[in-house]
């Protein structure tokens, strides 16, 4: 089988939520399938080895970038996908909002590959303006639809009438991590001051992104004194705009980290306080991947099949409770890497199941 795959992201750019999930998944298929990719970027082509033709599209300055990738998108979609059996486009942005036309212009089938539906997320008009019918569009142009959790297709039934025989939830599968010479960072936290002796507990994502913000603001109001009375700091880790530092007592910034496993088997605990965003939170899968105990808000384990947490060492919070009562009774009964175990597929059953799918379709 021949897939030509679009996505607007930079896939040669690892762990960015979705887009770990694009790329665990489609290098997976790439072992029984030939994967073409189109894309607006790819700052280290040499990590797409897996990919059988790099098809890089330039794309206008600003927020034409987003809106329509560039103006020979849909030429070089079409050129690419000559000989290829389906297109599938990922997310609703730049250049994969050519892929259903191209879809036609070339007489394949096109599948959409939905990770959630971005109009959950507006908080403007403005934003569901520029999203609404392009996501509609998505939908209703798809011949077949892949949905990461049974909740998004639910929502998508309410949200644009979408309902076809042709879909196929495809959760996120579990990815492995090797904690052998990892943990570095554990050794660094001492340069702000954190004894051995004290409970971990990390937390990451772009906070550029506002769900993850959202996050980190519910972490500083119920986490304050964690430190003093329980002997727990909260290490917050992703991309922003702020200086690293202790945000308040108990919260520590230590910025972007190009090494997530480093962070995951730096940590005692993990946390995941999500109140808002869609689809399923690819942070709590690193954390299951890595078999951390985790804290987590019922939001942040929303998409994930309640089979799968089953016997996991897991406390659900609502923001506003003193988390670190609640972190610090969990690492009492289990503490650090590979203390649970969840019942998720791995990436490869994934792969095979999606080209299941696709032959049908």
């Amino acid at each position: 089988m021949i897939i030509t795959l679009v996505d607007d992201t930079d896939l040669s750019m690892l762990g960015k939520g979705q887009q770990a999930r694009t790329y665990e998944l489609y290098s997976m298929v790439a072992r029984k399938a030939e994967i073409r990719l189109v894309t607006q970027e790819a700052r280290y082509p040499e990590r797409l080895a897996w990919v059988s033709e790099l098809r890089v599209v330039g794309s206008l300055p600003g927020k034409g970038s987003a809106w329509v990738g560039s103006l020979s998108s849909l030429a070089v979609i079409a050129e690419t996908a000559k000989g290829s059996d389906v297109i599938i486009a990922e997310h609703i942005y730049g250049v994969n909002r050519w892929a259903p036309l191209a879809s036609r212009l070339s007489g394949l089938q096109f599948v959409y590959d939905s990770h959630g539906n971005e109009a959950e997320v507006c908080k403007s008009l403005a934003c569901i303006a520029s999203v609404t019918p392009f996501e509609k569009a998505m939908y209703k142009s798809a011949d077949a639809i892949i949905a990461i959790s049974d909740k998004v297709l639910e929502k998508a039934w309410r949200l644009y009438k979408v309902k076809t025989e042709k879909q196929l939830v495809l959760v996120p599968g579990l990815r492995g991590v090797s904690c052998r010479g990892k943990g570095r960072l554990r050794t660094s936290l001492s340069l702000w001051g954190v004894r051995e002796s004290e409970v971990v507990a990390v937390m990451h994502g772009s906070l550029r992104y506002g769900p993850n913000m959202d996050a980190l603001k519910a972490l500083l109001t119920s986490s304050s004194g964690s430190r003093e009375r329980h002997g727990v700091i909260f290490v917050v880790a992703g991309s922003s705009d702020m200086r690293p530092g202790w945000l308040s007592d108990s919260v520590l910034y230590v910025g972007f980290v190009n090494d997530v496993d480093d962070l995951l088997c730096s940590a005692d605990v993990a946390v995941s306080l999500n109140v808002s965003g869609t689809g399923v939170h690819m942070k709590v899968i690193d954390y299951l991947s890595a078999g951390l105990v985790l804290v987590a808000t019922p939001k942040s384990l929303e998409g994930i099949p309640a089979v799968a947490l089953e016997g996991y060492p897991l406390a659900l919070v609502s923001p506003g409770s003193d988390l670190g009562e609640t972190v610090a009774t969990l690492a009492e009964r289990a503490r650090g890497p590979f203390s649970g175990r969840a019942k998720l597929p791995t990436w490869d059953e994934q792969a095979s199941k999606l080209l299941n799918f696709l032959s049908s379709v």
